[in-house]
């Protein structure tokens, strides 16, 4: 039996069940004693579209209008992770490939510990007729370093993947070496472009000034790094003279590439985009027509000829290559983009195609009016629209400044923040200041039809931070995931500061390690918010989470972590390379039209059901066990996502008392 409350909501009245119902604007005007659940609606709710969010249980909200649903079950946030946390079943994760830890093979057949600080990953399917079967996966070591056997610079490794029948993944092969040599060898091996076909290029950051710059070391303090150990504890990195590239000898560039004879600085051969041959695991050129800054990603567009490319520098430029031709990238031209005024369009402003401005493509572009912008990362195109990870920093001090100074502009969403508005303002943090302040970043979107670029979602705090502890900060690693015939983004931190409530749970290890965490959302969700994201892996303390590269099926998908604190446990004390499956058990299959007789009477579809349920008509609802248990509650839908209750018979009811029996299996 259910009690029958009488409400006053808005001046109307209307009879609900109690037990199903708590709505905070409406007051008890009488209580009854006897019935089921009777509700009738508020004119103006019918009009409404709501979607139910299990705010408690991280499960993704509900959208009738999708073509699937996604169940993203919760995540320890303790924030205290000395390994790494993921949903539990039926998500798996494991590494697969652990920096100062795995044998890597050189060209010469010499082997030697893996390099650490695992940033891009490619995928490069090996059979383009079945490339979810096996493919070839490179790993970036974002590093500065001397190595006899590897080759002085940054690097990359290169290995085989072999599905098995149960979904999972196997490596196949030997890790082996990128070999550099012949393009002069890289530096600070990033972030990349992975295409659809299988083409890599890896981005060189880090821009050297110099080449005493060049031979400067920048090692990592991880924790089993092997004749560096003893240099220091902790996270991070340390500099020494001598440590880094060590033949600074003038530079020709060779056959094959853009300017093929002409003569560069050493350290001008450095901060390019390089095309490597994943299954030689040799490097194919550096691409010196797409210009030297600080290269982060880009993505080559579904025309084959446009390239956009991001620039991680303070100030940032927006660039894009444009082929003459589908598919040939050694001819065309760079452009950097210029916003308009009112931030509602831009325009593409053309770099001179020789060497002598290509080196120095920032400068010229800034000299040329381009637009800045704090720190772009990486950057995805889904469905015709570019999204970019703008990830923000600490006060940016006099650099806009400088820029304007040489005719460059402002982006007109920067131009905006004057006032910090971080998730934690008080009073010594709600100020106003000399300098931009862009603390946490968010992601922009481009529009190529209008080359207008938004904000597609800005970071800081959650506003049900209190339920789910959402707070994105600093966005780096961006990748499209589609699955089952849904889009998502994955968006990865890379902490850049500790300041303004960016650390959820600071100092939780005593060490002030960062805490960096993955984050999806689902692409279907218009205008979407921060309480939109759903957390699929925070990754241990101090280490950033990157690369994250699903298969082309979706079912799975690679992970890095790097520069985590020595502290970790095992594995997680270094750089490595993680690989997840069981995605598909939490993204429902692409559903059938619902099948229904026609006659208006109370209907469901499928019965039995499995992962989500349709109705014939938009309606509130409930869902009980065989013992009355209420276990589920819809408002004013016409699907309701089932994919986490237990096998077994159940009733629906629907507004209006009609009740349907219900089997999950």
């Amino acid at each position: 039996m259910h009690t029958i409350l009488r409400l006053q909501c808005f001046g109307s009245f209307v009879a609900m069940d109690a037990s199903i119902f708590d709505e905070s604007k409406c007051f008890i005007r009488e209580q009854g004693t006897k019935g089921f659940v009777v509700l009738l609606l508020f004119s103006v709710m019918k009009q409404l579209i709501l979607r139910l969010a299990f705010l408690g249980t991280g499960i993704a909200a509900i959208s009738s209008a999708a073509v699937a649903q996604a169940t993203f079950p919760p995540v320890d946030t303790s924030f205290n992770v000395r390994t790494v946390v993921v949903p539990p079943s039926p998500v798996t994760m494991r590494p697969i490939f652990v920096g100062g830890k795995d044998t890597v093979v050189a060209a010469n057949g010499q082997r030697t510990l893996a390099k650490q600080w695992h940033d891009f990953i490619g995928y490069t399917p090996i059979n383009p007729q079945a490339p979810n079967d096996s493919a070839w996966i490179t790993i970036n070591h974002e590093m500065k370093l001397r190595d006899d056997i590897l080759g002085d610079g940054g690097g990359m490794t290169v290995f085989k993947v072999k599905r098995q029948a149960n979904g999972n993944y196997v490596v196949d092969g030997a890790f082996r070496n990128v070999d550099f040599s012949a393009v002069g060898n890289t530096v600070a091996n990033c972030g990349g472009i992975s295409t659809r076909d299988g083409r890599i290029w890896t981005a060189e950051e880090w821009q050297q000034a110099s080449n005493a710059d060049l031979n400067t070391g920048l090692y990592p303090l991880e924790g089993t790094d092997t004749v560096l150990v003893s240099s220091g504890a902790g996270i991070g990195f340390g500099a020494r003279a001598g440590l880094g590239i060590r033949d600074t000898s003038d530079w020709s560039i060779p056959q094959g590439a853009a300017f093929a004879g002409r003569s560069i600085k050493k350290f001008q051969n450095f901060n390019w985009l390089v095309e490597i041959d994943p299954a030689q695991a040799k490097a194919v050129r550096k691409m010196y027509n797409w210009g030297r800054f600080e290269h982060e990603g880009g993505v080559v567009m579904p025309d084959n000829r446009t390239v956009y490319l991001t620039d991680d520098f303070q100030p940032s430029v927006f660039f894009k290559f444009v082929a003459e031709s589908a598919g040939n990238f050694n001819s065309g031209t760079l452009y950097a983009y210029k916003q308009s005024a009112d931030g509602q369009s831009g325009s593409w402003v053309a770099i001179e195609q020789d060497i002598d401005s290509l080196v120095q493509a920032r400068n010229v572009a800034l000299r040329k009016g381009a637009t800045m912008f704090t720190r772009f990362e990486w950057i995805e195109e889904v469905n015709g629209k570019v999204y970019i990870t703008e990830t923000g920093r600490d006060n940016s001090g006099n650099v806009f400044k400088d820029g304007i100074r040489m005719g460059a502009t402002l982006a007109k969403h920067l131009m905006d923040r004057d006032v910090y508005t971080g998730p934690f303002p008080d009073s010594t943090t709600s100020r106003r200041d000399t300098v931009i302040q862009d603390y946490y970043g968010r992601v922009l979107v481009l529009d190529p039809a209008t080359d207008k670029i938004s904000v597609y979602l800005e970071g800081g705090k959650a506003s049900n931070y209190s339920e789910n502890k959402i707070h994105l900060s600093n966005p780096d690693g961006l990748v499209h995931w589609r699955i089952k015939g849904k889009d998502f983004l994955v968006i990865q931190e890379d902490l850049n500061g500790r300041s303004k409530g960016r650390v959820g749970n600071p100092d939780v290890d005593g060490t002030g390690n960062n805490i960096c965490e993955l984050y999806v959302i689902d692409m279907s969700i218009p205008n979407p918010t921060l309480n939109d994201l759903r957390r699929l892996m925070i990754v241990s303390n101090g280490a950033e989470v990157t690369g994250a590269r699903p298969t082309p099926d979706g079912t799975a998908m690679f992970v890095n972590a790097q520069h985590p604190s020595r502290r970790n446990t095992g594995d997680y004390a270094n750089s490595c390379t993680m690989l997840l499956t069981g995605l598909d058990q939490i993204v429902t299959s692409v559903y059938d039209e619902p099948v229904f007789d026609g006659s208006g009477s109370f209907q469901v579809f499928p019965n039995p059901a499995s992962r989500v349920l349709h109705f014939n008509k938009a309606s509130d609802v409930a869902i009980y066990t065989m013992a009355g248990v209420r276990v589920r509650v819809a408002r004013n839908t016409t699907t309701l996502d089932i994919a986490d209750l237990s096998p077994g018979v159940y009733f629906v009811q629907n507004i209006e008392g009609n009740v349907q029996k219900l089997i999950i299996e």
